[in-house]
């Protein structure tokens, strides 16, 4: 527990903390004592400024909306942690700049935030726009927490915290999908972009662990994409069928991309060849809602079984404490009212950047912290219920601990879902053997 010591402040007429004493509950360590340190200007009613850089415009722009409305249902539901913190309440704010989903603009964006002086900065949501804020950050004493990056080439010591498992951890709960069902082979589809480029280099080396083959990627520019539909088609149709040329061959689709991919499902669609293979779809377009609102991607999705493979949240009471299955329930019906959807794990990571951006400051003393001091706070709160589930970070600063769920496309009564049909949960760094569990097995 703690004892703080407060005196009032002439000016505000408010309690403000001069010093604190507290006793950690572990055995073993010191009680430490502080006196508070305030910077001359500091006035306990300002707001602190939470950087956003998402894309609000371009390619996008449905995913950073979402993201947003998702940000801002958030705030109003850490209310109660920022209006009853010790030893004061603070207040917080949402400070959103465009990307456009082009890296150059995502790096005017940020020194747009830092010309505003702020210091922990949410997003930007791909991995070449992260890429290109990274160093900037670094230099300028800022904090990135990105809650969609996974390339492999930003598994780097920066100043970027990344909450979603990257594709190393990806590539091999993929692999052992592929062995659990009985696949022979990998075909990929992929953008050509570091995102597309992580997760195909990070396959070759899981799949064999797992006695799966895969072929070379067929690659295709998301700028031009939708003119070249029809040479994507028959090259995955020419490697289809080289697949299928060996004895006891069971190959499928792998499909990497964003929403841009539900066109290539509609051009697949009309080949007679390409629906007869199951297709798995990485997490840029997992649980996509544009796929489902598609009718003839939706139909297609249906007919192959489409498969997207997305970090996840899905707790159950064998795989965790029900004070988190609790938390996590909870956090999802209440922030599904304040957005107008129901949140999916990414959605929820959102959340989780945002709690804890929140308390790293409320952390540390009221004097602006450099960015080390939010580094520790924002590892501190991973460790404990300030995001949706506790989390750990490796040396890199990247989350080492969490789910692959995935999810199917399928039909009910009420319209289209994505029905979860396996999950892969990794329990850190410290326990190689994730554990696979299909539902109902």
């Amino acid at each position: 527990g703690g004892v703080g010591f407060y005196t009032v402040n002439d000016d505000s007429r408010q309690w403000m903390p001069v010093a604190g004493y507290a006793k950690p509950l572990r055995e073993g360590v010191v009680p430490s004592y502080s006196v508070m340190d305030y910077h001359p200007d500091f006035n306990i009613t300002d707001p602190i400024h939470i950087g956003v850089l998402l894309p609000f415009t371009g390619q996008f722009a449905s995913v950073g909306h979402d993201a947003n409305q998702m940000l801002t249902a958030a705030l109003e539901a850490l209310k109660p942690l920022t209006h009853s913190s010790i030893p004061a309440p603070r207040y917080f704010d949402l400070y959103p700049v465009d990307t456009t989903g082009v890296p150059e603009v995502a790096l005017e964006g940020i020194k747009k935030l830092k010309e505003q002086g702020i210091r922990i900065v949410i997003g930007p949501f791909t991995s070449d726009c992260l890429d290109a804020v990274d160093e900037y950050a670094t230099q300028n004493d800022m904090v990135l927490i990105s809650p969609t990056s996974t390339s492999m080439s930003l598994a780097k010591a920066d100043n970027i915290y990344r909450l979603s498992l990257n594709h190393s951890w990806q590539a091999q709960a993929f692999a052992i999908a592929m062995k659990h069902f009985g696949y022979t082979t990998v075909i990929p589809i992929a953008r050509s972009d570091s995102y597309g480029d992580s997760l195909v280099g990070c396959l070759p080396a899981a799949l064999a662990e797992t006695g799966v083959a895969v072929m070379d990627a067929i690659r295709y520019d998301p700028n031009t994409l939708n003119s070249n539909l029809e040479s994507i088609v028959a090259q995955a149709e020419r490697a289809l069928s080289n697949a299928k040329a060996g004895s006891g061959a069971n190959p499928v689709i792998l499909l990497i991309s964003y929403d841009e991919g539900i066109n290539l499902l509609v051009a697949a669609s009309k080949s007679l060849t390409l629906e007869t293979v199951r297709w798995f779809g990485a997490e840029g377009i997992a649980q996509s809602r544009a796929l489902l609102d598609n009718p003839d991607a939706a139909v297609f999705a249906r007919n192959v079984r489409f498969t997207g493979f997305t970090q996840d949240m899905t707790v159950t009471q064998e795989e965790q404490d029900g004070h988190y299955v609790a938390i996590y329930a909870a956090q999802q019906h209440i922030l599904s009212q304040q957005c107008g959807f129901r949140p999916n794990a990414r959605d929820l990571s959102f959340y989780d950047a945002l709690s804890l951006s929140m308390y790293a400051y409320l952390a540390n003393s009221f004097d602006a912290p450099d960015a080390a001091t939010l580094m520790h706070g924002i590892e501190l709160a991973g460790k404990t219920s300030h995001a949706t589930l506790p989390m750990s970070f490796d040396e890199n600063g990247d989350c080492s601990n969490g789910q692959i769920g995935f999810y199917e496309v399928s039909q009910s009564m009420s319209g289209r879902y994505w029905k979860l049909v396996a999950v892969c949960t990794f329990l850190g760094t410290q326990w190689p053997e994730p554990d696979f569990i299909v539902p109902g097995e």
